[in-house]
């Protein structure tokens, strides 16, 4: 290696290699700092993610995590790697440590200190932004180069014919290349205004691309408020918050990240130049020759050859991959593979028959014979007699044999008495049954977003581990109930929150009272298991209550309960483990809503607000209130908006609210929920309820009820015809006898004056999850004609939108209304 450094060395100006991009070999590490004394040896991202994510899979030497824990490894190995600052690299690998510490586990992290560490400063992309990488941290270009060049090479050829070939593909890339940049003309994109096309025209796509997005800033409205500028000789200070970037008017280049590795004019650049009300803000002069699409105009164009090669579809004419023993014996083994199923479904004697020729043919081909060994008729027929083994087959091709038909007659004509020939059939190339050799290719273009969108969610808590890294499952909770932290952030960091001691439901459990150890728990144990504890509790102590708030320091005595192989854990604890699961399926019910409101609302009713409303409840605390109700509405209970989602008493509530709201002429009393059958006939409406309704004068009472803890049906009083209906959106007998029998006890009791109650029948639900809705419809046509008959599955969730838009809205009016009134 010493040599071909020497001899690049000798035909190069190798001073202004500033940058090398290796795998991580020591041993060309080494060489190449001695050889390039001033220039940086960098690590190739790609390779370094790779190594690490095989690393933490050696279950030999680090022993074996769990599936989400290594997703959340290879998160944060990509998290170090493009860490722009210091400090998060030292957040992203204490987080590292902490998952690689896992069950007293030290091996993984030491390997990783010891070995990665130290060296930070070559992989890690804090340590490179100051230098002219111009985007390219990987070695993978140069691979795949040697990929396309294996193609022109074969093993057999000698020294001579190998660098003819080399200097070949090179002198051909190099008039194509020319070709490409020397050719006269302009290039033009219709996105792009005049200035950029000019910078189209000079350079290639590629940096027309990347100085896109800083032209686009630069020439935002927005983004020119924003900055202030200092000007002292010939360097101007752009300042923008707590950012601050000296621009040389000289050379027109930044110091901004931009700039320091693609040697090109930056936003900040740009936004100066259209400040000062320059007739060009694009600095021309400043983009490099080495980026520039066309040679100078005085430069005479060279006469280029490109050899033209013609690729044929025959197999003649394919340039292939030489084959090498690896290929071939890949090939043969799947070929056997194929062979050696179809031998194990034959019976004893046709399988020692084909061993038999296997045999002969193997030792043919020790003596170089290709050609198969076939026995004689008169063996044949002698084997065939011994046998008894009749043919399995006749396979016949009736295109190819035009004389299928006369000789389908001599076979049946010469055939012995009493023999019979199967009818002929066509013949499989190969069992179905086989296995299916190789491994599938994988499919980049579906996981590499999949793994883009894990990685966004699993870096939307990395401020809230950050703060509760090894603290307490107490403190834990308390921080969440202090801080409030968005949907987002709070899901991130519950999907990622520690779980030990699986399996543990079926263990002993035992209730104590003593004062726990003094320990910290900075896990939690599985649902199934919190839930079997906390009945143990509950079962032995009813009427006790535990303050939630009391810190458990181990000063105080508190009901524990002691689980076989985990140990004791305090009702404090335990409480606050049920809090986090419930708070976790809180969140996951919120990212369905979420999800849904982003792609079947938005995508359908585009511009109604529906990626707003998402977007304010992705941000917001689920336990959060919305205001303007008279009554506790938080977000959590709008989660049920979406399809395949039963509504909540609550949710209903809060939209039949927002109907007294915009109407004022309706109420709404909820009726308790019953069963049915349901016993005390006549005494089921509660006295209060029957006082606010004798006491209510609004046109219309909606008296919403929960039947068997699972569907919803309702009564509507209409005063403005003395009539009281009943409606049950699955039309179910039981349920109308019911409904019927509220209404009569409350027509008696209250209402003496009204009609004879009767029950409606339509619409009917489709669904098992929509008679909330329904019922909501149902009111809401009593008061606005315009809701709408549509019960489509197009009609459901336009009404779905709806109703949660209404409630949205009313707690944004409320809440504009209030901030007026202070002011």
């Amino acid at each position: 290696m010493v040599k071909t450094i020497e001899h690049f060395q000798t035909v190069n100006n190798w001073e202004q290699t500033k940058v090398i991009v290796v795998d991580k070999d020591l041993n060309e590490v080494q060489v190449l700092k001695r050889m390039f004394p001033d220039s940086r040896v960098l690590l190739c991202h790609f390779h370094v993610i790779k190594w690490l994510a095989k690393a933490v899979r050696d279950d030999k030497k680090y022993g074996t995590y769990p599936s989400e824990v290594l997703k959340q490894l290879d998160h944060c190995v990509s998290n170090m790697v493009y860490a722009k600052v210091e400090e998060d690299l030292q957040d992203y690998a204490d987080e590292f440590k902490t998952l690689a510490c896992r069950g007293d586990r030290e091996a993984l992290w030491s390997y990783f200190q010891d070995n990665w560490m130290d060296c930070k400063e070559m992989w890690v992309t804090a340590f490179r932004m100051h230098l002219p990488h111009f985007r390219n941290n990987t070695n993978n270009r140069l691979e795949s180069f040697f990929g396309k060049l294996k193609a022109d090479i074969d093993s057999s050829y000698s020294m001579k014919d190998c660098l003819k070939a080399i200097l070949k593909f090179q002198r051909r890339k190099e008039d194509e290349y020319k070709t490409k940049t020397l050719m006269p003309g302009s290039v033009r994109n219709n996105n792009y205004g005049e200035e950029r096309n000019q910078v189209l025209g000079m350079t290639t796509e590629w940096v027309a691309g990347i100085f896109y997005e800083e032209y686009q800033f630069a020439t935002d409205p927005d983004s020119v408020e924003g900055y202030t500028y200092h000007e002292t000789d010939n360097i101007v200070t752009a300042r923008r918050d707590d950012r601050v970037h000296q621009v040389d008017k000289t050379t027109w280049m930044c110091d901004c990240e931009f700039s320091v590795t693609m040697k090109l004019p930056c936003r900040h650049v740009l936004l100066y130049r259209k400040h000062t009300g320059g007739y060009l803000t694009v600095p021309y002069s400043s983009i490099p020759p080495r980026w520039y699409r066309m040679a100078a105009l005085d430069e005479v164009l060279p006469d280029i050859t490109v050899p033209i090669r013609v690729i044929s579809t025959s197999d003649e004419a394919k340039r292939k991959k030489q084959m090498t023993e690896k290929d071939k014996y890949k090939q043969a083994q799947n070929v056997f593979a194929r062979i050696t199923t179809e031998l194990t479904d034959l019976t004893k004697d046709k399988f020692l028959a084909a061993i038999d020729n296997l045999e002969g043919w193997w030792s043919n081909l020790r003596e170089g014979d290709l050609t198969v060994p076939s026995s004689t008729a008169d063996d044949q027929q002698g084997e065939e007699s011994r046998c008894h083994v009749p043919p399995a087959q006749i396979a016949v091709d009736a295109e190819a044999d035009p004389d299928l038909d006369e000789k389908d007659e001599q076979i049946h004509d010469s055939g012995v008495a009493g023999s019979a020939i199967p009818a002929a059939r066509a013949v499989k190339p190969f069992n179905s049954r086989a296995p299916k050799t190789g491994r599938p290719r994988k499919k980049r273009a579906q996981a590499d977003p999949k793994r883009h969108a894990e990685k966004r969610t699993y870096n939307n808590g990395s401020k809230l581990r950050k703060e509760l890294r090894d603290k307490d499952v107490l403190d834990v909770v308390q921080f969440v109930q202090v801080s409030k932290p968005g949907l987002n952030e709070i899901a991130s960091f519950l999907d990622t929150f520690e779980i030990r001691y699986h399996g543990y439901e079926k263990k002993e459990l035992t209730v104590k009272t003593f004062a726990p150890p003094a320990q910290v728990m900075h896990f939690r144990l599985p649902e199934i298991v919190v839930k079997a504890a906390l009945t143990e509790l509950r079962n032995l102590h009813r009427n006790q209550v535990v303050d939630l708030s009391i810190p458990d320091d181990g000063k105080h005595i508190w009901r524990v309960v002691c689980i076989e192989g985990a140990g004791p854990f305090s009702e404090q604890k335990l409480l606050a483990m049920e809090y986090l699961w419930n708070l976790a399926k809180t969140c996951k019910n919120g990212k369905r809503c979420f999800s849904w409101l982003m792609s079947d609302v938005d995508y359908q009713y585009e511009g109604e607000g529906a990626a707003e409303v998402a977007n304010e409840m992705l941000g917001s605390w689920p336990h959060d209130k919305l205001v303007g109700f008279g009554f506790d509405v938080e977000w959590e209970h709008l989660y049920c908006a979406r399809t395949e989602a039963w509504y909540n008493d609550v949710f209903i509530n809060a939209f039949l609210t927002t109907l007294a709201v915009e109407f004022r002429n309706n109420t709404t009393l909820f009726l308790p929920p019953l069963t049915v059958p349901a016993p005390h006939k006549g005494r089921r409406v509660p006295v209060t309820t029957l006082s606010l309704l004798s006491d209510s004068d609004d046109d219309y009472v909606f008296m919403p009820i929960n039947l068997n803890h699972s569907h919803w049906a309702c009564l509507l009083i209409d005063r403005t015809r003395n009539n009281v209906v009943c409606y049950d959106s699955v039309d179910k007998r039981s349920h109308h006898i019911l409904l019927m029998e509220l209404a009569r006890e409350i027509v008696s009791k209250c209402l003496s004056d009204f009609n004879h109650p009767y029950a409606v029948h339509s619409p009917i639900q489709k669904d098992s999850d929509s008679c909330g809705l329904f019922v909501c419809l149902f009111f809401w046509k009593r008061l606005h004609k315009a809701a709408g008959n549509d019960y489509t599955q197009e009609g459901i969730l336009r009404r779905r939108w709806d109703i949660l838009r209404a409630i949205v809205t009313l707690n944004t009016e409320s809440k504009n209304s209030s901030a007026i009134d202070l002011q």
